[in-house]
């Protein structure tokens, strides 16, 4: 009943809507007799957080951060980003690895990668976040194999 006076339904689909909420004094609401809320109370966005369901899935940096509704634009952006520096690396490490040859290269980029991804999971800024999945990127191998010799038949 609480969250029936509380959210409002979208009224296409009829079920709660997850962004918003009816902003109205609830120490007058709870305490007259209604049966279901106002469709003429105004809304609002969530002021007081958000609850997530954890039972199927763990806590990510979207429900830490709260990367929901009006910021749920970031998780797109900084995946987005780490596909922006694999893309700018590839060329660039193609070549140091011609310079400096690829031992060199793929042992600078697991170590870059590594810290960067370590580093990731312990931010608490979207732009932080964002960079170290950029440098992430960076350090993607997504090379075939060459073969190393002849099969004879």
């Amino acid at each position: 009943m609480i969250k029936e006076l509380t959210v409002p339904k979208d009224e296409t689909t009829g079920k709660f809507a997850k962004c918003k909420m009816y902003q109205v004094n609830f120490t007058q609401v709870v305490g007259g007799n209604l049966s279901g809320p106002d469709p003429t109370w105004p809304t609002t966005t969530c002021i007081n957080g958000w609850t997530y369901d954890f039972s199927l899935y763990y806590p990510t940096i979207t429900s830490q951060l709260n990367w929901v509704c009006e910021e749920d634009w970031k998780p797109s952006l900084s995946q987005s980003l780490l596909y922006v520096g694999a893309f700018i690396a590839y060329p660039v490490m193609g070549w140091a690895s011609d310079r400096w040859g690829r031992l060199p290269i793929i042992v600078a980029t697991n170590v870059m990668g590594g810290t960067a991804g370590v580093a990731s999971a312990f931010t608490d800024s979207f732009v932080a976040f964002a960079s170290l999945q950029f440098l992430v990127g960076m350090t993607f191998t997504l090379t075939t194999p060459s073969p190393t010799s002849c099969v004879s038949s």
